[in-house]
């Protein structure tokens, strides 16, 4: 069984389009859709149950306290984490269990975004160019790590639980919790791959008028964590 867990705080604008997208799938697999509601304030969870979803409360805001609380109410052996604005294909679960049956080494595997409310260029870079799927790549060249991205990654569950879930202590979209994740998937010995099949499409909002600042922010905080593990 796969349990696709949905962090979401304050995404009334989005979160129905993404349950959409996932309850459109042409799996055969049993699964389940968890809504993580973060203490949001708007409609955030009455769409979410109007549109089927399992919706668990977590008060504490925190975007890893929210991936870890929807892991822990998963009954699925397969965790898969998808941001509240994204939208994936409808065979984009069928997808991931073909890959775990192809490559069965694979403890954990991760996608790619295309960016489609950025303008021109974010669409071109994101999706013609696949900037996220060479990022990653470049990323574990670099260090050994296999990189993803934290909003479009699947992990087994008790893989999950054995490498502690999510650091809590990292919080913020700016800091690598995704990266740092992965470097503790490393440590304890357990596969992690990049697919660029595995895409999904998302917003640039949280960008949008502080991209360089933003981007500074997460680079210097990512060069932190790789010292600090050297």
């Amino acid at each position: 069984m796969i349990s696709v867990i949905i962090p979401s705080l304050n995404e009334e604008k989005y979160i129905g389009a993404c349950i959409k997208s996932l309850k459109n799938q042409t799996t055969k697999t049993p699964y389940e859709i968890i809504v993580v509601n973060n203490n949001s304030k708007d409609n955030t969870k009455k769409i979410a149950q109007d549109t089927g979803a399992i919706v668990i409360e977590e008060p504490t805001l925190g975007l890893a306290r929210a991936k870890n609380t929807g892991a822990n109410n998963a009954k699925g052996n397969i965790l898969c984490f998808i941001d509240a604005d994204c939208i994936v294909p409808n065979n984009h679960l069928e997808k991931i269990e073909n890959l775990f049956f192809r490559f069965p080494e694979i403890d954990a595997l991760g996608g790619v975004y295309v960016y489609h409310d950025g303008g021109i260029f974010i669409r071109f870079v994101t999706g013609t160019l696949r900037y996220f799927y060479f990022y990653h790549k470049l990323v574990k060249l670099l260090t050994g790590i296999p990189s993803m991205s934290g909003g479009n990654t699947t992990v087994k569950k008790q893989v999950f639980e054995d490498v502690g879930g999510f650091n809590e202590k990292m919080n913020s979209i700016l800091m690598p919790e995704d990266l740092e994740f992965c470097l503790r998937l490393k440590l304890k010995g357990y596969k992690a791959r990049l697919f660029n099949e595995l895409s999904g499409i998302t917003s640039f909002r949280r960008y949008k008028g502080k991209p360089n600042r933003d981007g500074a922010i997460r680079f210097f905080e990512t060069i932190k964590l790789l010292r600090q593990n050297r």
